[in-house]
């Protein structure tokens, strides 16, 4: 009987030991989920804190970066629009100095003159086409090139001391002249410009041909012979009118023939000179 309850009591005292261990382990079990629920709920809302924060600064960049592609788009708008505008006008004063430029052409291309002009280095800049085949050149072979290298022939010549002279002292200049390498008498009137010299010229060797053969048939003539010019100055007195008038006497080739009239005559020609006119 007391072995029974022996073994009854060690029983129990094992059911109780395990007991005890079983809510021993228990207990710390429920104490370390406690402190494992303390900490993951810290280590949560520091995560989601820090989550939060970033995605904050996030959205502000975002917005940052939007307010300033907003206002980089606007201002490239604005640049696009400034520019196109920019080109339009341009291209209407690219238009408009075309039209212009266009037009002085089709003027220098219209008038009955040669005409040429060159730059301060003395280089062809532009050649009408009546210039082309009085120059025996074409435009091609002038543009860019100097004037005195296209014709060495004229250094030294009425054309570059004329020409010089216009250009340096920035005046009319006009002459007419025999040119021999191209076997013509130019009559010229250069102007200075503000990019160099333009010069308008006339091949007048027909004319300057027609004038020698008429002198050189009015000097054989006995009779007096003589021209001028509608301003009535003189230009032509042959041989008989200067022995008729006096052999020194040079108001036959400059200054009004009028004067070289006797007083008693000079009303009877007057009357014919206007009438003539």
């Amino acid at each position: 009987m007391r072995g029974a309850r022996r073994i009854a009591g060690n029983i129990r005292n094992q059911e109780f030991a395990r007991f005890a261990s079983r809510t021993a382990d228990l207990t710390r079990y429920t104490d370390e989920m406690t402190w494992v629920v303390i900490l993951g709920t810290g280590a949560a809302f520091l995560i989601a804190l820090l989550v939060n924060v970033l995605l904050a600064r996030e959205a502000a960049m975002q917005a940052r970066l939007a307010g300033e592609r907003d206002e980089a788009l606007a201002a490239l708008t604005a640049s696009n629009e400034e520019l196109q505008s920019t080109s339009e006008e341009l291209h209407q004063q690219t238009a408009l100095a075309e039209e212009a430029r266009q037009e002085a052409t089709d003027i220098l291309e219209s008038i009955g003159d040669a005409f040429f002009a060159v730059d301060h280095d003395w280089r062809f800049i532009y050649l009408n086409d009546n210039a082309q085949p009085l120059l025996s050149r074409t435009r091609e072979e002038l543009l860019g090139v100097s004037i005195w290298e296209a014709f060495p022939d004229a250094v030294g010549t009425a054309f570059e001391r004329e020409y010089r002279r216009a250009m340096r002292e920035q005046v009319v200049v006009g002459l007419e002249e025999f040119f021999a390498p191209l076997g013509k008498w130019f009559q010229v009137r250069a102007y200075p410009s503000r990019r160099g010299l333009a010069v308008y010229f006339t091949d007048v060797t027909a004319r300057v041909q027609a004038e020698r053969s008429f002198r050189a048939l009015a000097e054989t003539m006995p009779q007096l012979v003589w021209s001028t010019r509608a301003s009535g100055d003189g230009e032509y007195f042959n041989s008989r009118w200067r022995e008729y008038i006096s052999p020194t006497d040079a108001r036959t080739n400059d200054g009004d023939w009028r004067a070289a009239v006797h007083p008693l005559d000079a009303g009877q020609d007057r009357a014919r000179s206007a009438y003539a006119g």
